[in-house]
């Protein structure tokens, strides 16, 4: 094991090769070499998460992208975001809406969403005006559809990424992917075990 000693006011996202580390008032990205890869004063720096990291400037409400071979795109007017999964991010609007973005800073979804829960996959979900919907990415494009079962409410991917769990407001089930029902909405809970045991 190596181990390399450096003092910082804070170190964090350890990604296995890269951490994000903060000093005397500048973010940077450094390697377990304690070399720098990238330098910024801005507000907040994140992860790095599929050769991408962002930094945040409060003052303009932008976020820069950037890779550390030097790429980088700006997203304006908003306050946040998260870390890429899959090739895609989710960003918030000043407003507090989220949206979602693809690797070259174009936006899959507008900031007009009041939740969006992804991962790597393309399969995931939204909710817009207190409605859940299934989010499927095609060639690039966004497909909302309604999920098979009305109402839907608290949904989570499985172990799988492949089921997603809900409610109704009052049992629980399980949709595929393919917005087919797995599982009828009669079960007071659904625990997910691993590789689609429950």
């Amino acid at each position: 094991i190596h181990v390399y000693d450096a003092t910082y006011d804070y170190v964090y996202s350890l990604n296995g090769e890269y951490y994000t580390v903060y000093n005397d008032r500048n973010y940077a990205i450094v390697d377990s070499a304690n070399t720098q890869h990238y330098i910024s004063n801005g507000d907040g720096m994140g992860a790095v998460s599929e050769g991408f990291v962002s930094v945040y400037d409060a003052e303009s409400h932008k976020v820069t992208f950037t890779t550390l071979d030097g790429y980088s795109f700006d997203i304006e007017a908003v306050r946040g975001c998260g870390e890429f999964l899959g090739g895609k991010c989710f960003v918030t609007s000043v407003g507090g809406a989220y949206g979602l973005i693809d690797t070259a800073g174009h936006y899959l979804l507008e900031c007009e969403y009041e939740n969006i829960i992804y991962d790597s996959s393309d399969v995931f979900v939204v909710c817009k005006d207190s409605v859940w919907q299934l989010a499927t990415l095609k060639n690039g494009e966004v497909e909302l559809n309604a999920f098979v079962t009305p109402n839907v409410t608290n949904p989570v991917k499985d172990s799988t990424m492949q089921n997603i769990i809900a409610s109704d407001g009052e049992h629980y089930g399980i949709i595929s992917a393919e917005n087919k029902l797995l599982v009828e909405f009669k079960y007071k809970y659904i625990y997910d075990l691993t590789g689609g045991l429950y």
